[in-house]
């Protein structure tokens, strides 16, 4: 259709171009220099050209196209004159402006070649096939409705502004009026045609603030829909022209086109460029994905908020709120309240997202605020020649910050529901003052009150009533979204509304209800006067009478006033603004030597310095007008004195601050207290730092070895494994077992909490077998996550060295697990590497080298701290515990840990020590000779245990006959001492310490007293508890010994041969390879020396088929050490001397088991021809 009506116009308006003979352009925008680098094409093509021909619609656009007729010339003004003013500048070319009646006769034109170019385009004359230069200012379609309506039906819109086709898909329910004209179409929604209007920013802004302020609402911003903003449109041949004018746009900088903007937009709202609108977009839209916020508002708050005469929300909030929406799109819902307490209940109950309020310290404990929208002074409202010396009440509207940042304490204070009534509360005491924000006074006073009432704040300095935006905690992202259009926003924008709204602001018509107490003021007030006339009239004659009275009074009033101040013991005193003491009490003079009206040591018993600089805080105390009071430090002859110093700004009758007021109390005694309690503080906070490290070094240490136990216990009973395999997965959870108790057993110990300290136990330990052990561990892990596990050893690191095997494999377990964690590809390199040997020392490094995910620098540092992990983005679970737990065992095994890392490469961790060099003949020789007197006069023993428990009796019972001894039980200390009574010959007492009845002390008291001859009777005590002063405890009431659960048979084994093993002297070996004196021994002791050695032959045979087939190293050193021990207590030495030697080293060679095997044989035949000959002589 408008291509129909563009066709006919063309035809009816060949001849409508015309010019004027003279056209001006005034108040040209100087601009700075600018330079634009144009093509010799470019360059030619201007020459030749030598005008510009522009086309300008006759009917004014404004505020980008204003034109005026003159009686002998056209005035062209506008946005547009003055961007193409500074294009014709820089190009060096004139301009010849031609008018056209409407915009179509100028797309003629330009079509026909009468023209170059037409001003104020947009995506309208794309529409004709013309080409558009680069906006030079972006625009935003936006709605207003008419302040008469609530539903919007009908919308004007200018014909050349926006596509119809395109708005009535994008408006379905709406019927859209086309205008020849904005004006007509902003006219049009104003007197009734229709319910709104869609209209640039800019130009309905500029109509608003000048014809029709108040007859308009903001509406909304249209996002979906764009104008193409406002450009120059040429024909589509000339694109050299078009080209030309871009290289001038783009040199404009963005200051000058706001500037420009701002001298035409109306004064209000400056529509935002292109930049800011981007960075909205690309920095707060992104992380604030709300299409809609919630907003509270008072209802009588002007010019913050307010309804107008058709109850429309008006104000400065307001217009704020439409800016956001202008600014980022979010759409603003308003929600009216009567007062905040309606509002506080609506924000805390989600119904609302933000509430204005104004800013306060427990505001912002409460909730989230955002940043200081308006500075809004607090002011005394008094009635009109009253003193504030002479206010006794101040009144403030409910729910007033006053309270919280001004002390009132002198004052009654009451309250009132809303600014109104505050006022006309006021308005009937002439001792009240009113305390509120300036604006709202001014405007209420203004309106209601101007007979009355005024703002008496002077000589008082208050605070401001900082009005902020409040959310709920929680809801940062909003305040984040508030603050980030607060920045965006230029300022001057907010002030421009603070100013336009304190000057427009008209309050809706209300009934006379509304105003009620304004009635009872007026009637109040004439009463009130009538009444002081008649008093006045009646005491004046007294007047003279009370004026000589008075002087009297005076008089003793200030003897009076002396006596007081001289009663405080502690000093006070005032000084003048000249720094002369005028007043003091007998406190203060007997510090300084009064007398004669002088002090005469003040600047004696202070100095000069700290003199100065008492009078640099009174002379700011004057200056500021405020109150001081705070500890100080007072030097008086030379002695410290900590005072609590209260400086008092003081104010005659006129308001002027002549003085000061102060005074000081003595507070020496309760700063030293407080320093006391500090420095107590600190030390408990120490001791508890130990206890907390205490408890998470325990939680990470025993849910390592658990994870093994859990997991391996998993495959034997979830998976149909061979025997073989469920043995290893068994032996490898029994091993792990045993680091965990012996990891407990450290942990629990409360002096090494008290002491802040981990013990380190070095003993003769095998490098390459701690190394391999730890590495067998991962390689399972590794492999299922298809990880190269690396391992490299350096065959020069001596075989023993003397340090902490289980802390050692600690650290590397802590390592290798992280590693594992946070490596998904790639490998992981172990290198334990030799550095040389040093004073009889093998220094070792060890290098963990990963592929993983790295760690940021920043990060690293926080690593090595109790609960510190990498960034949640690193975050893949665990306490944090394991590096500092593994740094701090580095240290106290005086060694070095080193952590390098980089994201996305992975990281080294490097660890230095130094291990003393054991001689492993001379340790092994010792070990022999230890091992090879074990249990010849160790027989049989009778044991007795006593534990309420039945599953521990029972466990610790079959544990006790496995080692070949017989066990008695009782379950309390009653039928203990009973079954002692009938069994005397019983060797050993092993009883828990914690029974019913009788415990394990009273028990064992009862038998140290009743059997005091029995010397020889062993008692151990059993608990759980691993501190270690029930250790002593046990050794007190008369225990040889204490055991700590849970216990295992090298335990045992070892704590009984500890008691009862005898070592004789060991006669010589012969060349043979049996002991026959041990052996003879045995068998003179009753032992059916036959069995035990067939027995002994067959376990052991079997043990060393098994260890050809083994390949963990801790289930083949269980098998060496059962094979030692029973070739201990038989007498075969070289069997022995052999386990021995597997052990001390952690390793075995197909060799060893050679050789294991070659004493075997051996011994068969000897132990034959031995049984023989001394079986058949015992026969005989």
């Amino acid at each position: 259709m408008k291509f129909i009506l563009f066709f006919l116009w063309s035809l009816l308006m060949v001849f409508s171009l015309k010019t004027n003979g003279k056209v001006i352009q005034p108040n040209k925008l100087e601009v700075s220099e600018i330079k634009v680098f144009l093509t010799q094409e470019e360059k030619k093509y201007l020459s030749f050209k030598n005008k510009l021909r522009v086309g300008v619609n006759h009917s004014s656009f404004i505020p980008f196209d204003i034109i005026e007729e003159g009686y002998e010339s056209t005035i062209y003004s506008g946005i547009s004159s003055e961007i193409l003013s500074i294009i014709s500048d820089v190009l060096d070319v004139d301009v010849e402006f031609y008018f056209f009646n409407n915009r179509n006769e100028a797309i003629t034109a330009v079509l026909r070649d009468e023209i170059d170019l037409i001003t104020s385009s947009n995506a309208y004359e794309l529409q004709y096939g013309l080409i558009l230069s680069k906006i030079y200012f972006y625009d935003r379609p936006i709605i207003f409705r008419s302040a008469k309506v609530d539903e919007i039906k009908k919308v004007s819109v200018a014909y050349e502004y926006l596509d119809d086709e395109y708005l009535s898909e994008l408006f379905p329910h709406l019927d859209f009026l086309f205008y020849p004209s904005r004006e007509e179409a902003i006219a049009a929604a104003v007197f009734g045609e229709t319910d709104a209007v869609i209209n640039d920013l800019l130009s309905l802004n500029h109509s608003y603030n000048h014809r029709y302020i108040g007859d308009l609402k903001y509406q909304e911003v249209i996002e979906d829909i764009s104008s193409k903003g406002f450009a120059f449109s040429f024909n589509s041949e000339n694109i050299i022209l078009r080209d030309i004018f871009n290289k001038v746009i783009n040199e404009i900088d963005s200051n000058t086109l706001q500037l420009i903007v701002h001298r035409w937009n109306g004064g209000s709202i400056i529509p935002p460029t292109l930049q800011q609108l981007t960075y909205v977009k690309n920095n707060l839209l992104d992380k604030f994905i709300k299409k809609e916020v919630s907003v509270a508002v008072m209802l009588h708050q002007a010019p913050f908020s307010y309804l107008d005469e058709f109850d429309n929300p008006q104000g400065v909030l307001i217009e704020l709120l439409n800016l956001f929406n202008i600014y980022s799109g979010v759409k603003i819902k308003l929600t009216i309240v009567k007062d905040l307490d309606e509002a506080f209940f609506l924000l805390k109950g989600g119904h609302v997202d933000l509430v204005a309020i104004n800013e306060s310290q427990p505001r912002r404990e409460e909730f989230l605020v955002s940043d200081i929208i308006f500075h809004n002074p607090f002011v005394y409202i008094t009635n009109k020649n009253v003193n504030l010396h002479d206010i006794e009440t101040i009144i403030v509207t409910n729910n007033s910050v006053i309270s919280d940042v001004i002390d009132l304490s002198k004052y009654k204070k009451t309250q009132a529901d809303g600014y109104l009534k505050t006022l006309s509360k006021v308005v009937l005491d002439q001792k009240s003052a009113a305390i509120m924000p300036i604006s709202i006074a001014n405007f209420y006073i203004n309106q209601y009150f101007f007979e009355h009432l005024e703002v008496n704040g002077s000589n008082y300095s208050l605070p401001n009533a900082n009005v902020t935006f409040a959310a709920m905690k929680g809801n940062s992202n909003l305040i984040d979204f508030i603050n980030g259009l607060l920045r965006v926003i230029p300022k001057g924008q907010v002030e421009t509304i603070s100013s336009m709204w304190r000057k427009y602001s008209v309050v809706t018509n209300n009934t006379w209800k509304d105003y009620k107490y304004t009635v009872y003021t007026l009637s109040v007030s004439i009463s009130i006067i009538l009444l002081l006339v008649t008093i006045y009239i009646i005491f004046a004659r007294r007047a003279i009478k009370v004026e000589r009275s008075l002087k009297n009074q005076n008089s003793e009033q200030l003897n009076f006033l002396q006596d007081i101040i001289d009663s405080i013991p502690h000093p006070v005193y005032y000084i003048s603004e000249n720094f002369k003491i005028e007043m003091s009490n007998e406190a203060f003079k007997s510090i300084f030597y009064y007398r004669n009206g002088r002090y005469y040591e003040v600047l004696k018993k202070l100095g000069y310095h700290q003199l100065s600089r008492l009078i640099k805080r009174h002379k700011t105390i004057i200056k500021f007008k405020k109150s001081d009071i705070t500890d100080y430090t007072l030097y008086i002859d030379n002695k410290k004195y900590v005072i609590y110093h209260w400086l008092r700004p003081y104010s005659n009758i006129n308001g002027y601050t002549s003085g000061v007021i102060g005074g000081w109390l003595d507070v020496s005694e309760r700063a030293k207290l407080l320093e006391e309690i500090e420095d107590a503080k600190i030390e408990a906070e120490s001791a508890n730092s130990a206890k907390s490290l205490f408890l998470a070094t325990m939680s990470h240490e025993i849910r390592t070895p658990m994870n093994v136990i859990i997991g391996a216990l998993d495959l034997v009973i979830n998976h149909n494994y061979s025997m073989d395999e469920k043995n290893k997965h068994l032996s490898m959870a029994y091993s792990s077992a045993k680091d965990l108790l012996s990891l407990i057993g450290d942990i629990l110990d409360i002096s090494k909490i008290e002491a802040g300290e981990l013990i380190i136990t070095p003993r003769n330990s095998n490098l390459k077998n701690t190394i391999d052990s730890i590495f067998n561990m991962f390689y399972g892990l590794a492999k299922q996550k298809n990880i190269l596990l690396i391992k490299t050893y350096d065959n020069n690191i001596n075989s023993s060295l003397m340090f902490d095997d289980l802390r050692l494999k600690q650290i590397l377990l802590n390592i290798l697990s992280n590693a594992v964690k946070f490596t998904d590809e790639g490998s992981i390199n172990l290198k334990v590497i030799s550095l040389g040997v040093i004073d009889n020392h093998q220094e070792i490094k060890i290098v963990i080298k990963d592929t993983g995910i790295g760690i940021e620098k920043e990060e690293i540092k926080k690593l090595f701290k109790s609960f510190s992990q990498a960034s949640s983005s690193y975050n893949r679970g665990g306490t944090g515990l394991g590096l500092m737990i593994s740094k701090k065992l580095c240290e106290l095994m005086s060694g070095e840990m080193e952590l390098n890392s980089q994201v996305d490469l992975g990281t080294i961790i490097s660890m230095r020590f130094k291990f003393p060099i054991i001689d492993n003949e001379k340790f092994l020789n010792q070990d022999l000779n230890e091992e090879s007197n074990e249990y010849i006069n160790f027989l049989k023993k009778k044991i007795l245990l006593v534990d309420d428990h039945p599953s521990n009796r029972i466990i610790l019972a079959k544990q006790i006959e496995r080692l070949g001894h017989e066990v008695l039980t009782a379950s309390d200390g009653y039928d203990a001492l009973t079954i002692i009574d009938k069994n005397i010959d019983i060797d050993i007492v092993i009883t828990d310490c914690h029974m019913p009845k009788m415990d394990g002390y009273d028990l064992t008291k009862n038998i140290r007293s009743k059997y005091f001859n029995r010397k020889d009777l062993i008692i151990l005590g059993l608990t759980a508890n691993a501190q270690s002063n029930i250790k002593e405890k046990c050794i007190l009431v008369g225990m040889d010994d204490c055991l700590f659960k849970p216990l295992d048979f090298d335990e045992l084994d070892k704590k009984f041969r500890g008691f009862f093993l005898k070592k004789p002297n060991i006669v010589k070996e012969n060349e043979k390879i049996i002991n026959e004196e041990v052996l003879t021994y045995l068998i003179n002791a009753g032992v059916d020396l036959k069995s035990v050695f067939d027995e002994f032959v067959q376990a052991t045979l079997f043990d060393l088929d098994k260890l050809s087939t083994l390949n963990n190293l801790d289930e083949i050193m269980e098998i060496i050490h059962r094979i030692k021990s029973a070739s201990s207590i038989l007498g075969f030495k070289e069997i022995t001397k052999t386990c021995l030697s597997i052990e001390s080293r952690y390793s075995i060679e197909n060799s060893d088991i050679n050789t294991l095997n070659l004493f075997v044989d051996e011994i068969i035949i000897e132990m034959e021809k031995f049984l023989i000959k001394n079986i058949t002589s015992g026969k005989d």
